[in-house]
């Protein structure tokens, strides 16, 4: 009778110890897993594709965006640039106008951090052929014009830092814009605004 009773208090006892053991690997084991989720979710995804070339319809000329890390791309850039103006000259006898302009070959490369690719895709934009926004750093050179009538010429090196959105739909329609600051020794080495425009198409 007495080995009954001892039994009969040892066999709470053992649940009760088989229950501790159990949930305190349950909660190991949803640590463990939580803690594996929450590396995998911190860990940024590459959403930018590695080799993307394109046609500038405006240039005109083309540009190649190349992977160099998860959320950055080098971007070099061939195309020919032009500029134009008109001036009045009044004269005794008569009025004149003269129309000067100067077409030069350009080329660029440009370094672009992307920033909110993760936050389209989320919203379920397309982020197709690195469709997003950026800040870039930009150095280009401008070299002596192909064409040129009077006195415009705009050859030169320049340096700008750039805010930029670009999107490519429809497939291959590509659209690019960017504005920001620049020097350049075509401008006598003076701060401005700069900008660009592409329209293009998406190999």
């Amino acid at each position: 009778m007495n080995k009954f009773y001892l039994l009969l208090f040892l066999v709470p006892l053992w649940s009760q110890a088989q229950d501790s053991l159990t949930t305190r690997t349950t909660q190991n084991v949803t640590i463990s897993a939580t803690d594996s989720i929450s590396q995998h979710r911190s860990v940024p995804k590459n959403y930018l594709r590695k080799d993307i070339w394109r046609i500038d319809f405006l240039g005109p000329g083309y540009l190649n965006e190349h992977r160099l890390g998860k959320q950055t791309t080098l971007v070099s850039q061939f195309r020919l640039v032009g500029s134009f103006r008109i001036e009045s000259y009044d004269y005794a006898y008569a009025a004149k106008k003269v129309v000067e302009f100067s077409i030069n070959p350009e080329v660029s490369v440009a370094v672009r951090r992307f920033y909110n690719l993760a936050k389209r895709k989320e919203a379920s934009k397309s982020i197709r052929y690195n469709s997003g926004s950026y800040v870039a750093a930009k150095a280009g050179y401008v070299f002596a014009p192909l064409l040129k009538n009077v006195n415009v010429d705009l050859q030169g090196a320049g340096f700008n830092v750039l805010w930029g959105v670009q999107h490519t739909a429809t497939r291959h329609f590509y659209v690019n814009l960017e504005l920001g600051i620049g020097v350049a020794q075509y401008y006598k080495n003076t701060v401005s605004p700069t900008g660009n425009f592409i329209l293009g198409y998406t190999f």
